[in-house]
């Protein structure tokens, strides 16, 4: 069956900011983590393989000392154990705007975002349907789909349920913007998925690299995150948010606020730009953190725009007449209530400062 668009065409057409340079990886492990969730598999596992070239990189410093350094990722391998690329789940594949996955706000072209960034991605798919095992095993680049022809049934009784993505070949300048550390992209991919860690609807996640570095995000999630983790309901121009707070001495190097949708990160907003107490780590006691927060609510499900990157708060009727910036200027007024005594802290050392001067 082919591939019903154009795809180098429809790749074209979509936006990807070098500041979203993993979101096509994200959107492979969103892929993985929504596969679970249709599956009866009693252990639920995602694992992710960050690969770097083989060879070594070297770095001098000023004075003269060489030092090893990672390399950049070149690719990148999810396999889980979902229900993989059956006859419906293929189908939805090759049809652009698919509904099949609409309930879970899905737009039918996140395919199209791994072309974005990497040169191809190969596919291979073993799954139980109709009694008999199967395995699927093909390509998808700006050519299309190949081979057409990809199913075959497997002389087996015992197979193992798996899926394995392949994105090959990361483009620059998308490749040399992303940081070279594993524990980096762990917090990028925990804090992109945050909803699914909260909720504790999250399969286990395993992050590896080929040098032998690895981590459980769960585990990291529970270590890092959960223990600062704290919700505010809140309500605006009739539509209901969850505005979840965190507190991360360690995980993050600026405030920030974070826009979901669909039980994912879309929009960050550094906090410093609304409230300019906000520039340096904030302190209580012997300790000292950084702010995150992550806005959610059905109002940013509905108006989050096709590539999942922005946005669109329209004038139209569906989405009333809330804008961005009133959004944005409620958050900040319960994040301000929030840790109000700490901005008063920051507030007097500053007038402290101003006085000793």
């Amino acid at each position: 069956m082919p591939i019903i668009v154009n795809v180098a065409g429809q790749v074209g057409q979509i936006k990807l900011s070098l500041t979203k340079a993993l979101w096509p990886l994200f959107e492979t492990v969103i892929n993985s983590i929504q596969s679970l969730e249709d599956s009866d598999v009693p252990e639920k596992k995602i694992v992710i393989d960050a690969l770097r070239p083989e060879h070594i990189q070297l770095k001098t410093d000023g004075q003269g000392n060489v030092t090893e350094e990672p390399a950049h990722f070149e690719s990148f391998i999810v396999t889980d154990n979902g229900n993989g690329f059956n006859t419906e789940n293929y189908t939805s594949f090759l049809e652009a705007y698919s509904q099949l996955k609409v309930k879970k706000g899905c737009k039918g072209i996140g395919r199209f975002l791994w072309l974005k960034a990497f040169d191809k991605v190969t596919f291979n798919s073993t799954y139980l349907e109709d009694n008999y095992w199967h395995l699927r095993m093909f390509d998808f680049a700006l050519s299309g789909v190949t081979p057409e022809k990809n199913d075959k049934i497997l002389e087996v009784e015992n197979e193992i349920q798996q899926t394995i993505v392949r994105l090959e070949g990361f483009r620059n300048p998308y490749r040399d913007s992303v940081a070279y550390s594993l524990e980096s992209l762990a917090k990028k991919l925990i804090e992109h998925c945050l909803p699914y860690f909260i909720t504790g609807k999250c399969p286990q996640i395993i992050l590896q690299d080929n040098r032998g570095e690895s981590f459980n995000l769960n585990h990291y999630y529970e270590k890092t995150y959960k223990d600062s983790l704290h919700h505010d309901p809140m309500e605006l121009n009739g539509r209901n948010y969850t505005l979840y707070h965190m507190l991360l001495a360690e995980g993050a190097d600026k405030h920030e606020l974070h826009l979901c949708a669909n039980n994912r990160e879309v929009k960050s907003y550094v906090l410093s730009n609304y409230i300019p107490d906000m520039k340096k780590k904030l302190v209580s006691g012997e300790e000292s953190y950084y702010y995150v927060g992550y806005l959610a609510g059905d109002y940013l499900d509905e108006a989050v725009n096709t590539e999942r990157s922005d946005f669109d708060f329209s004038d139209g009727p569906l989405f009333g007449d809330t804008k961005e910036p009133e959004i944005v200027e409620t958050v900040v007024g319960y994040i301000r209530a929030y840790l109000g005594d700490e901005l008063i802290k920051v507030a007097d050392r500053k007038s402290l400062r101003l006085i000793c001067w």
